[in-house]
């Protein structure tokens, strides 16, 4: 009885230690997957370095949203880990991929031109398109006939639409913040036509504690425009100069979507891959 005590205690302290202590060893590629001529797709892979076999029911693609490319989310380190090496140190071949004009991904030409010369460049059928590429570059590296699907927001709707259309490849399909049917006007959506894309800019204010600082982290490179290098604040969630005062954030493209798949066609808009414009 007393070894009995003594091993449940030994579990139960192994499971309340932080999951940083007991995560193995982990490695990463990066890689870009051609998606159509002139477009090539970012590609991020981490996995435990001691991991030698591969299942469909362990390995995992990661999708973004309409707002921040995936590796600026998904993989976000806060308190040290992010929630991709947190999948991948429970034993999963975890993956995510930046859309195209998102993140680390091929920039569309469109994005180039004038905003309102071109209608939205990122349609649901393009998004999925990309998606598809991707997976099936994974399959063929990995060996294997399926793998789970993740995708986040605006990615569930393209993670949902690629399952309908290839079931036989997808494990397991998870839906974290799906969408969902507009009735009312989108507030994000400005008024007129949509162009390609629009322009942007961010505020930022600095606060000593956490609980003064109401808006979610964000993960951007560091704009060259800038005359001062921007740093953290100790709630990690605003951009101050050194000085510690508020500092407006340059002026992004993010490209525009329209997603055909649903009933109600509705939009919003995403950051690109971290170019300024003055």
């Amino acid at each position: 009885m007393r070894w009995v005590l003594v091993l449940a205690a030994m579990i139960a302290f192994t499971i309340s230690l932080p999951a940083s202590a007991q995560s193995p060893k982990l490695v990463m590629d990066e890689m870009m997957v051609p998606s159509e001529p002139g477009i090539e797709i970012y590609v991020r892979n981490k996995r435990p370095a001691d991991m030698n076999a591969f299942r469909p029911e362990r390995t995992l693609l990661f999708v973004h949203g309409a707002t921040y490319p995936a590796h600026t989310s998904f993989d976000l380190k806060l308190d040290g880990l992010s929630w991709m090496e947190y999948i991948a140190a429970r034993g999963y071949d975890v993956y995510l991929l930046d859309l195209r004009g998102y993140g680390k991904s091929t920039r569309p030409k469109e994005m180039d031109d004038k905003s309102d010369a071109n209608a939205p460049i990122v349609r649901g059928t393009t998004a999925v398109k990309d998606i598809s590429a991707v997976v099936d570059f994974i399959l063929k590296r990995r060996g294997i006939p399926r793998l789970n699907l993740m995708g986040w927001s605006w990615g569930t709707t393209l993670m949902a639409t690629y399952t309908t259309q290839n079931a036989s490849q997808v494990e397991r399909l998870v839906l974290y913040a799906p969408a969902w049917i507009r009735t009312t006007p989108s507030l994000s959506r400005p008024a007129g036509p949509l162009g390609a894309y629009r322009m942007v800019t961010r505020i930022r204010r600095c606060c000593a504690r956490p609980t003064a600082c109401s808006r979610t982290a964000t993960s951007f490179s560091r704009p060259a425009s800038l005359t001062t290098t921007p740093r953290r604040s100790r709630c990690r969630l605003c951009w101050c100069t050194p000085n510690g005062t508020a500092t407006r954030r340059p002026i992004w493209r993010r490209p525009c979507f329209l997603c055909s798949s649903m009933r109600r066609a509705s939009a919003t808009c995403s950051y690109p891959r971290g170019r300024t414009t003055s």
